[in-house]
């Protein structure tokens, strides 16, 4: 197979570049389709040639009234990658050619391509992921507090396989019987706190960056039970995640740091087997990108590229689950199929960066991205089969677990993103040749959560767990999480 270097000879049978200012060139595309360059990079190589060539007339007697000292930047910075790939096509104006092999001029078009905020969804996605999920165990930690003591006590009496039991105290539930006021005595309020912490990478692709991550979330609320079997609550959530890039897998260097916060509420009903839930939230969060664009020149005149773009973006999420299960109990073993649907609809908000050179402080830089708005909706649909054991040591209850649940994800696909570089004024307004125009990898349709821990209730109302999960089954992936947390009733 030839390699991009070699792939001149081929090339000099493309269309000829008259390279005179003003002319509409095709060069960095002929480069582009000759050398094999992946999609990020043809994308990249489409809209630096057509910024050029939308620049190149009005800007062709420096700055006028028709051209900005933005518009000249842009002009002189992908002139650089247009006249590179003259040099390399053997026809037209090399003086401000960066004298790169194919190979050098592909890494430098990805490096203008501003494929790092697709990391944006993933954190946007994950946080309302990790949101439901604490609630799904939240609501599991409630059903633990019943039907574990209830499946510890359970000698087929018809009075003690009621859900009463576990919510009048500590000591009823461990050997007492339920009072005929069943309802007077089981406990109302309870406050819960839960801390999971997650971590990750993402291996490289053609559209998108290798990058690590970590993430800190606490989840506060409060849940009320009106009767043994009806409960409902509220869920405060607080999310701090980064990202880092990963410069040795991928031509890209810099990070990411997202943080917010998000507000669900919830319900839940449960007879002597079954038990449904659902709730519906909203979660705000802020992410704050830093990437870095770095590419050298092997031409005198010509300067080395070394900036970092920064900006500030907000995304807004509306969620949704609905969540329902059977119980089978065989003394303290019990087994509990579960189906779970999420809805999640994540728009986030338009932005424009701010770039500077790092060779020269304080000088004008034209690789600031203006970014486009984009919406990513997800319907979850997922199938569970829970296994839990229920121990009774001399300190109260305690109940290990594992749950294995598939994720069948529908409304969930690949997304272009659209970017242009923003001090470029004249750019035709909506040009789709000038627009980067990136596309995210395809999501996976398909994976599984695998989760194990174990739940305790305590005397005098303190309840807690902890919880292990690990995502298989995703392209590209890994994701670990480790959550744990407590709850007081009274």
């Amino acid at each position: 197979m030839l390699t991009r270097t070699k792939f001149v000879l081929l090339a000099l049978g493309f269309a000829a570049y008259s390279g005179t200012v003003g002319a509409q060139s095709t060069s960095l595309t002929d480069v582009a389709a000759a050398a094999n360059f992946n999609a990020l990079e043809r994308a990249a190589a489409r809209a630096n040639q057509d910024t050029f060539n939308q620049l190149s007339g009005p800007c062709s007697d420096g700055v006028t009234g028709s051209c900005s000292a933005g518009d000249l930047a842009v002009l002189q910075r992908t002139r650089e990658l247009v006249q590179t790939a003259n040099e390399l096509l053997g026809q037209g104006p090399t003086r401000f050619s960066l004298s790169l092999d194919s190979r050098g001029l592909g890494f430098a078009l990805r490096w203008t391509a501003a494929e790092e905020v697709s990391a944006q969804g993933a954190s946007s996605t994950r946080f309302a992921a990790s949101q439901l999920s604490a609630l799904a165990t939240r609501v599991a930690a409630l059903r633990w507090g019943v039907t574990g003591l209830r499946t510890a006590q359970n000698d087929g009496s018809p009075q003690e396989d009621s859900p009463a039991l576990g919510w009048s105290g500590f000591t009823t539930a461990r050997g007492g019987g339920a009072g005929a006021d069943g309802d007077s005595e089981f406990s109302r309020w309870g406050p819960f706190l839960n801390d999971s912490f997650g971590y990750g990478s993402k291996e490289p692709t053609d559209l998108e960056d290798a990058f690590d991550f970590d993430g800190h979330e606490v989840t506060a609320g409060i849940d009320y039970r009106f009767t043994p079997s009806r409960v409902a609550g509220v869920l405060l959530g607080y999310s701090k995640k980064r990202l880092d890039f990963d410069s040795s897998l991928s031509i890209v260097d810099g990070g990411m740091r997202s943080d917010g916060v998000s507000l669900i509420g919830f319900g839940m009903l449960e007879g002597d087997k079954a038990y449904a839930s659902g709730s519906v939230g909203y979660q705000r969060l802020t992410h704050d990108l830093k990437r870095r664009i770095s590419y050298p020149s092997f031409n005198p005149l010509v300067a080395s590229v070394d900036s970092t773009a920064t900006s500030s973006s907000d995304s807004s999420t509306f969620l949704a689950m609905v969540d329902a299960g059977y119980t089978w109990r065989l003394g303290a073993f019990s087994i509990e199929p579960n189906l779970q649907v999420q809805f999640t609809h994540t728009k986030i908000d338009g932005f424009s960066e701010n770039s500077v050179s790092n060779l020269a402080p304080g000088t004008f830089d034209p690789f600031a991205m203006n970014v486009g708005e984009q919406t990513i909706r997800l319907v979850d649909i997922a199938p569970a089969l829970k296994l839990q054991y229920v121990l009774t040591p001399p300190f109260g209850v305690l109940v290990p677990y594992f749950v294995g649940r598939f994720h069948a994800e529908a409304s969930n696909s690949a997304r272009a993103i659209a970017s242009r570089y923003a001090d470029a004024l004249n750019l035709v307004a909506g040009s789709p040749d000038a627009n980067f125009s990136v596309s995210t990898d395809r999501p996976d349709k398909q994976y599984w959560t695998l989760a194990a821990g174990a739940s305790v209730v305590l005397p005098h109302g303190w309840q807690g767990f902890l919880q292990y999960l690990t995502v298989e089954g995703l392209t590209n992936y890994s994701d670990r999480v480790i959550t744990g947390g407590i709850r007081y009733e009274f």
